[in-house]
């Protein structure tokens, strides 16, 4: 179920990452695809700003924290078969369940495609496709 809230939509995120600490989020997202990529992501213009909120050192805007969730929740999903290296590759890669398109480039074009990137995980993880 999503939830339009400041006109930002959100999805059921797992207890554990909506109670999870944005710093202990942010850590972990820059540790598994870098802090490049999760910026690019997220549509935050700096990799570093990904750095200071895993630092705890600034609380980024209310969307961009939406957003961050959000692709803690995907990333979690994959962490439970896939190690880090080939999350960051899956997220990067052309993806034929997204038009070939990269999971990453879905995403920062608009994070309406969250389920989408969801499925594909979904897919990716039951097949290997």
């Amino acid at each position: 179920m999503k939830h339009a809230i400041a006109q930002i939509e959100t999805y059921d995120l797992p207890i554990s990452i909506a109670r999870s600490s944005l710093q202990k989020l942010a850590m972990d997202l820059q540790n598994i695809l870098t802090q490049r990529l999760t910026a690019y992501i997220v549509g935050v213009s700096d990799g570093r700003d990904i750095g200071c909120d895993a630092r705890g050192e600034r609380k980024p805007h209310y969307g961009t924290d939406t957003k961050l969730r959000e692709l803690s929740c995907l990333v979690a999903m994959m962490k439970e078969k896939e190690d880090p290296e080939t999350i960051q590759i899956w997220f990067q890669g052309r993806n034929p369940e997204l038009g070939d398109q990269s999971p990453a480039r879905m995403l920062h074009e608009d994070f309406e495609n969250f389920q989408k990137v969801k499925h594909a995980i979904e897919k990716f993880l039951t097949t290997g496709d």
